[in-house]
Parts: structure tokens; sequence; C-alpha cells
């Protein structure tokens, strides 16, 4: 009875995951319960931490977003290196990190989008209408402010 319930709670959490319940049903009759219990707990404790960590880089994006200095080249203030590193200071202290943290962050955000805007533009040869790239990233949506600005 308990294999059951652990089964199908692996099954649930693996399916959010991954969208394959047969891998997780597999599994759990492998596998001897008390290690699914604990690998369940461990999945579970790590599926939170990730969507804290979304969460939390989500919000940074936005805080971003509204330094309009770090990203838009089309303002004044871009080419203002006070005002940016205003910014920078802003967000290393709302974010309890250093301004190389930040940089650092930002660039990785950034490069990070720039590859997966690239999949999402670019087409395949051969590729029909069916075959467009919809990036699975979690923050891709909430950085595009910033493709769009830099082109045009």
């Amino acid at each position: 009875m308990r294999l059951t319930k652990v089964t199908h709670a692996i099954a649930h959490a693996l399916n959010m995951l991954t969208g394959v319940e047969t891998v997780a049903h597999a599994i759990a009759h492998v596998i001897p319960t008390f290690f699914v219990q604990h690998c369940m707990q461990l999945l579970l404790a790590y599926v939170g931490n990730m969507s804290s960590d979304h969460t939390k880089t989500l919000a940074f994006i936005e805080d971003y977003r509204s330094f309009a200095a770090l990203w838009d080249v089309n303002r004044k203030d871009y080419a203002n290196k006070i005002k940016r590193n205003d910014a920078s200071n802003a967000l290393a202290t709302n974010y309890k990190m250093s301004i190389k943290e930040v940089k650092n962050k930002i660039k990785s955000l950034r490069s990070y989008f720039a590859k997966e805007h690239q999949k999402v533009t670019e087409k395949k040869s051969g590729a029909g209408v069916d075959d467009v790239y919809n990036s699975p990233w979690f923050a891709y949506k909430s950085l595009m402010f910033s493709i769009i600005v830099n082109d045009h």
C-alpha cells in the first residue's frame, strides 16, 4: 500500500519535471521503498529550491528591466557610467550581491538569452511551419524587452 502511494508521488513529480510517467512507474517497482522515499524527499526539495531560484531570478530580471540605463542603448543614461554604476549598486544592494556578481549575473542571463533567441529565430533548412523552436527556458519571455529595444 505504501509503495503505491510513493509510486504515485514519484510518478507525479517526475511527470511534472519530464512529462514521462512510465519511467517513474518503472523505477518505483525496482527500487526498494525506503530508497524511493528518500529520493522523493530529495526530488521535492530540489523542485522547491528550483522554483525559489526561478522566482528570485525573475524578480532580478524585473528589477534589471527597471534600470534602463543598464540595457537600453537608445537612452542617454546608457553612456553615463555614473548612472550605470548607481543602477548596478542598487541591484547589488537589493539582492545582497557584489557589483561584480550583479554584472556577472546580467552577463550570464543575456548570454543565455541570446543563445535561446538565436534558436527561436533561426530557420533550419527544410524546416516546416510546425518545426518552430519555442524556448523552454523559464526566463526567456521575461528578457524579451532587451532584444526588442536593441533590435530597433
